[in-house]
């Protein structure tokens, strides 16, 4: 079976899905049965090493593959340009997907439908046309939790027997850990700074545990700058917690280049 998966994703600026897209491509691509072959669109050969901020590429084959994915998405190009196969796993960066192989794809969330005002217009248009190009057309979906497959269920009217809940894997990094020195109790959130994300709720109720216990653990907030973070660092200033913040850019530490690190103490 040929399989092919669009990997655009890792030619972006992305965080979950990149993470989601690398890491199961490359799993894959390391366990395909003989006679299977599990390609990466456009053209991706060797994925090199994961990039959040920026292309897992050069500079110029991204601008070359972001051009190819501009073109397929304005003209039906897509069955000429992409490589040959059974299958096609679309992600929401394709507008205009294959019509001669099944077309799969992956469904993280529902929440452009369930709660829009959390997201920027262009990801929602985006969502909306994925739902009407790809997940009304697919053979097959996977939904990375049953609480998503359920949404995807009732919002979108998807078949039950069409969607398959298939939860996200571990990276082998996390199973070589060393355990850390002990340290100060902690309360870690990583992901991008974002409204949807709901870290005004999560400071609000580490500052109520601050208020009701003796103990002093930190929460650590950790991610890439994201939609409206402004609104973020607004409302902890004006709380009654704005002199516990530390605020900057976490280069080192685990962190990873251009992400932003909060301790709250």
């Amino acid at each position: 079976m040929r399989i092919e998966i669009d990997a655009t994703s890792l030619l972006l600026r992305s965080a979950g899905v990149k993470n989601y897209t690398y890491h199961w491509l490359r799993h894959l691509q390391a366990t395909a049965g003989a006679g299977d072959s599990v390609t990466a669109f456009p053209f991706l050969g060797e994925l090199g090493a994961l990039n959040h901020d920026g292309s897992n590429i050069g500079r110029a084959g991204t601008l070359i593959r972001i051009a190819t994915l501009l073109a397929v998405n304005k003209v039906q190009l897509i069955d000429w340009v992409a490589a040959s196969g059974d299958i096609f796993h679309a992600s929401n960066q394709v507008r205009k997907p294959p019509k001669r192989r099944a077309l799969t794809a992956t469904v993280h969330d529902l929440t452009c439908w369930i709660m829009p005002e959390l997201h920027t217009a262009g990801n929602v248009r985006a969502d909306q046309s994925f739902a009407e190009q790809v997940l009304k057309r697919a053979r097959g979906l996977i939904a990375v939790s049953e609480n998503t497959r359920q949404d995807a269920i009732r919002v979108l009217g998807v078949k039950p027997e069409l969607i398959r809940t298939i939860h996200s894997g571990i990276s082998q990094m996390f199973f070589d850990a060393a355990p850390a020195p002990k340290q100060k109790p902690y309360i870690l959130f990583v992901g991008t700074i974002e409204p949807r994300k709901n870290l005004l709720t999560l400071v609000r109720a580490f500052d109520q545990v601050l208020r009701q216990t003796s103990r002093r653990p930190q929460l650590v907030v950790a991610g890439a700058e994201g939609w409206l973070m402004d609104e973020f660092f607004a409302f902890i200033k004006e709380s009654s917690i704005s002199d516990r913040l530390g605020c900057g850019c976490a280069g080192g530490g685990g962190f990873g280049a251009g992400l932003v690190r909060c301790d709250l103490v």
